[in-house]
């Protein structure tokens, strides 16, 4: 993983040198790649990143690997391209298909965005990804392969072609469409104004070393492009590790629902509010850390260093929530998150100045998981989670300020520990495995709408450290309505910015602020704005 790391890096820097000798001095890093974070750290202060998309699914999520390179390489800014035409994938038949991209516009612009380009689609179409675009209807030229584009081969058929350009051009019914969309929006900035500053974030992702995962899980996909390694070894196909950030985005940016009879790929709620994903493919400091989030969740994979530790050390002693398990102090860097020895950990095992345990051995299997009495996390008394059927850590309790938050249930041995360090805490899943396996719930009493124990861990710390706005289905907890929203809260106004990301059903949630709360009724795909002074009612 190292070797494919530094060759990555390596060619990404030399793209920036070249360019940068020729007179280039901005670049905008634009794909729809999770590695994004790769190509950031290659390549200096004069990059901006700008995610892609509808390309990039789960356009929230995109935005937070944005929002989170940019504070943590000091950026100028960030923003977000609209590929809607190409990957939005829905027909022109489907209703909302505008309405999709109506509200990438305002979901990039709550998200903290502050250069958003529509692709293309407002001068002429470019598409044919979907089956009702009159695209199909122009003349086809047989190139035998769709990268062989030469232009002078297939010159004879423009006379032909020609006849059709109306259909597709600057003045047909969905080339308007595209450019109202963006007349609307612009119409909408120039009466609203766009808020100072990014939006409040309280917790972030933390992505590790060597973490190649896609930006959606795909077990049919090798590693960093992998093939050949993937062949030889299934390890090197998205897996357990990868499997942890698609929980991580369940738990945090649900794609709740449908687009009419299509699949919802884009369009998420935030029931927790905004989360940034920030990385060590780049330098990250103790004082960044502890500077921009109350919290860090580890979820995928991670080749751990020693000052890696000590930065997560001193994150924790001043102040910060560190979410972790004991894969993510593995030093493998060859895919091997099964069958890695104690002695690949580091300090070979001894975390106890972190976590408050040394690890002595993969452990028992793990079936069923049972919060303690003290049940911190607020569940169900007695609620059993699983069945898991992976492993624990055979581990040695050593600090003095190590609480057991909840146990493996037939021998009652600590699976959960929180231990205190400093002035934070560090919330240890006592699991061999990443925290993807969790991504399983068919316990007693199992509801359908959670997603088992890793989200009742990360949620109750959530809880813990969310800021001055957030919100609630009934004025207590979240539930299915908030997790149709988008909402930010910006300290710069002091104002909140809420979507409702289902097109077709109208939500009812409570704006909670400073102590005080308001019931706020949103129509079908409404965006808002709440000056947060003006919520009086006491909650």
């Amino acid at each position: 993983m190292e070797i494919l790391a530094n060759g990555f890096q390596k060619n990404i820097q030399n793209y920036f040198q070249v360019r940068r000798a020729n007179g280039w001095n901005r670049f905008f890093v634009t794909s729809a790649s999770f590695h994004l974070d790769f190509e950031i750290a290659s390549g200096g202060s004069d990059v901006i990143p700008h995610v892609e998309g509808f390309a990039f699914h789960n356009l929230n999520f995109g935005m937070a690997l944005c929002r989170g390179a940019y504070k943590q390489h000091n950026l100028p800014l960030w923003g977000c391209y609209i590929a809607h035409e190409h990957y939005s994938f829905v027909p022109y038949s489907c209703k909302h298909k505008f309405t999709m991209l109506d509200n990438s516009f305002y979901l990039a612009y709550l998200n903290g965005s502050k250069i958003t380009v529509q692709e293309c689609g407002n001068f002429f179409q470019q598409s044919d990804h979907v089956a009702d675009t009159l695209m199909h209807q122009m003349p086809k030229f047989d190139a035998g392969a769709i990268h062989i584009n030469n232009p002078h081969d297939y010159a004879h058929l423009v006379p032909e072609a020609q006849k059709y350009y109306p259909l597709i051009g600057y003045n047909s019914e969905v080339c308007a469409k595209y450019r109202k969309s963006i007349s609307d929006f612009y119409n909408y900035l120039k009466e609203n104004g766009t808020p100072d500053g990014q939006p409040e974030v309280t917790f972030a992702a933390l992505k590790g070393r060597f973490d190649f995962c896609t930006q959606t899980f795909n077990p049919n996909f090798p590693i960093a492009g992998a093939q050949n390694l993937a062949d030889r070894n299934a390890a090197w196909f998205e897996s357990m590790p990868e499997r942890g950030w698609e929980l991580f985005r369940k738990i945090f940016y649900p794609l709740h629902g449908e687009i009419e009879n299509y699949q919802n790929l884009f369009f998420s709620g935030t029931p927790y509010g905004l989360s940034d994903i920030v990385s060590f493919a780049g330098t990250i400091t103790p004082e960044f850390l502890n500077k921009n989030y109350r919290a860090l969740i580890m979820t995928g994979w991670n080749s751990a260093t020693p000052e890696q530790y000590r930065i997560l050390l001193e994150y924790v002693k001043n102040g910060g929530i560190l979410c972790c398990a004991i894969p993510h102090f593995s030093t493998n860097i060859s895919r091997n998150f099964v069958s890695y020895q104690a002695e690949e950990l580091i300090n070979h095992g001894d975390l106890s100045e972190l976590c408050g345990v040394k690890v002595r051995k993969r452990g028992n299997p793990l079936y069923w998981v049972l919060a303690a009495e003290n049940n911190q996390m607020q569940l169900e008394k007695h609620k059993r989670f699983g069945a898991f059927c992976t492993h624990m850590g055979d581990i040695e309790i050593v600090g003095e300020q190590v609480e057991v938050l909840a146990y493996q249930d037939e021998q009652f041995l600590p699976f959960l520990l929180k231990n205190r360090v400093g002035k934070g805490e560090v919330w240890f899943i006592n699991s061999w495995e990443h925290p993807g396996v969790f991504d399983i719930e068919w316990s007693p009493s199992a509801d359908r709408r959670q997603h088992g124990f890793f989200e009742a861990v990360t949620t109750a710390i959530a809880r813990k450290v969310r800021g001055n706005c957030y919100i609630t289905d009934d004025g207590k907890n979240v539930g299915e309505s908030c997790k149709n929203i988008s909402f930010a809260y910006y300290p710069s106004n002091h104002k909140c910015y809420i979507l409702n990301c289902d097109f077709d059903t109208p939500q009812k949630i409570y704006l909670h602020y400073n102590g005080k709360m308001q019931l706020l009724y949103l129509k079908a795909a409404e965006f808002k704005i709440i000056n947060c002074g003006d919520i009086n009612k006491l909650s």
